[in-house]
Parts: structure tokens; sequence; C-alpha cells
């Protein structure tokens, strides 16, 4: 497996993981502004665990020429985790995508 599918795949896990948390801890209060809620809650949990456990999976997706420190790499592993499993597909191919275009000029 190539080093961005397994991004890919853990990135995947965790946004699920992530979601279901979420629905889970807010099924009480379903009804009451639960998308802006669900948005917020989403995030801080990333946050909290990415930063926790200090996972930065998208900074080196980017290469070494990326110009990404460890905590914007780690910001944006959060918000990618946080976005739910389609996001997190759509940062990938779009990662992907750049590389190939860096490697073609």
């Amino acid at each position: 497996m190539t080093p961005a599918a397994v991004a890919f795949v853990l990135l995947l896990f965790l946004a699920v993981a992530i979601e279901r948390a979420v629905e889970v801890i807010l099924a009480p209060l379903e009804g009451r502004g639960a998308p802006s809620l669900r948005r917020l809650a989403a995030f801080g949990l990333a946050l909290a665990l990415v930063f926790g456990l200090q996972l930065d999976i998208v900074g080196p997706l980017f290469g070494e020429g990326g110009g990404l420190g460890a905590a914007q790499g780690r910001a944006l592993t959060a918000i990618a985790v946080a976005g739910g499993s389609a996001p997190a597909h759509e940062l990938i191919r779009l990662i992907e995508e750049a590389k190939a275009r860096a490697k073609g000029s």
C-alpha cells in the first residue's frame, strides 16, 4: 500500500469513529441546533484526539518541501477527521493531484 492509501484509510477510520462518537454524545439533544452543534463537537473532539496523540497524517502527504509545520499538519488532520469521510477522501485526492503536478513541472 502506498503512504497516501494508508493515510486515506486511517483518516477514513478516524472520521467514521468521530462521526459515530458525536452521534452518540449528542443523541439526547437531537433537533436543537443539531447540525451546527454536531460540526463543532466533531471538530473539538478531532482536535483533542489529534493533538493529544500528536497525529500528523496530512502533513507528510505534502512531502518534505510542503512547508507545513507539525502544528499545521495536525490542524489539517483534525479538519479532515472532523469533516467526515467524504471530505477526507477529497483532501487526499487533491494532495495527490498537487504532487503529480509538481513532479510533472
